[in-house]
């Protein structure tokens, strides 16, 4: 499954406002796959992910059953990250009711102008 949304649709400006404005902490989930091609610009580079400032607090995983783990013993509080890499995330976390997956988009338009500010 590739991710449904493709890059640069807006996942991050979303989670952007959620931790700013609903105080929702972000978590990494480290990409343990090679980027796929669908991903990589003509010169055959990986897509550089945006860096944010990473709340000391919260680490990042290299496992999404690590991830799992974390969120379930804190299960009350507000989390969210953009790192569903593919099928097999997005399957180990639907496993929790808790788990809401939002799907974003945005015009290939805009995409396009995204894509190249990076």
């Amino acid at each position: 499954m590739k991710n449904a949304t493709g890059i640069c649709s807006g996942k991050s400006s979303i989670a952007d406002y959620l931790v700013r404005e609903h105080y929702f902490k972000r978590l990494y989930l480290e990409r343990t796959v090679p980027t796929p091609s669908v991903e990589k610009s003509a010169t055959n580079a990986s897509i550089p992910r945006t860096k944010l400032s990473i709340d000391g607090d919260v680490p990042r995983f290299e496992h999404v059953e690590a991830l799992l783990d974390f969120v379930t013993k804190r299960w009350r509080q507000r989390w969210v990250t953009t790192d569903i890499w593919d099928g097999s995330v997005l399957d180990v976390l639907q496993r929790r009711p808790f788990f809401l997956l939002i799907s974003v988009d945005a015009p290939v338009s805009v995409r396009w102008e995204r894509f190249k500010a990076r």
